[in-house]
């Protein structure tokens, strides 16, 4: 291994990794880019609000739309609030990430853990794809969390790269206890 080069399953190949798969899905937008590109003055902001950092956790990519409605991708978890409620998940919790319709759309019980593909507007049924700015974390313990995100490839570049860091928790297992 050459100098600069992460252990595969550190955390720096983890956030290595999962901004190369943000990048190729989007370019940063005034809205959503790569941690480090964001000010110092908001890094502290969202570093304070997730005690990130602490266990080694290295922030990732960022969709910071407002105070109340932002994502925070690190190598360990998953940070958001929508409108003001804070939340965090570890990746080896999460079951399913998603577009959603939103909180309030109506989805049969069955498919709570599923992919919202459509949604009515006055124009009649669009893919949430392109139109809604909703996303969708599905814990495996059953709870289903709705969060914003900039609307189109920016919502897709941050589900790859927590996607990615999903796949990496199941690849290479931390061996220590993870601390919400």
């Amino acid at each position: 291994m050459s100098d600069g080069e992460a252990d595969t399953g550190s955390e720096e190949y983890r956030a290595r990794r999962a901004e190369h798969k943000f990048l190729q899905a989007a370019a940063p937008t005034l809205h959503t880019m790569p941690f480090f590109q964001m000010s110092p003055s908001q890094q502290a902001y969202l570093t304070k609000k997730c005690h990130s950092g602490g266990e080694g956790d290295l922030p990732v990519v960022v969709c910071f739309l407002d105070s109340d409605n932002w994502c925070l991708v690190t190598t360990r978890r998953v940070h958001w609030s929508c409108e003001g409620d804070y939340h965090s998940l570890l990746y080896k919790d999460i079951k399913q990430v998603g577009w959603s319709a939103g909180p309030k759309a109506a989805r049969k019980r069955t498919y709570v853990d599923q992919i919202d593909m459509w949604i009515e507007t006055d124009e009649g049924k669009v893919r949430t794809k392109s139109a809604s700015p909703w996303f969708f974390i599905f814990e495996k313990s059953g709870t289903r969390h709705e969060l914003k995100l900039e609307i189109g490839s920016p919502q897709a570049a941050i589900w790859d790269a927590i996607d990615m860091l999903i796949r990496l928790e199941q690849i290479h297992p931390r061996v220590e206890q993870d601390r919400v």
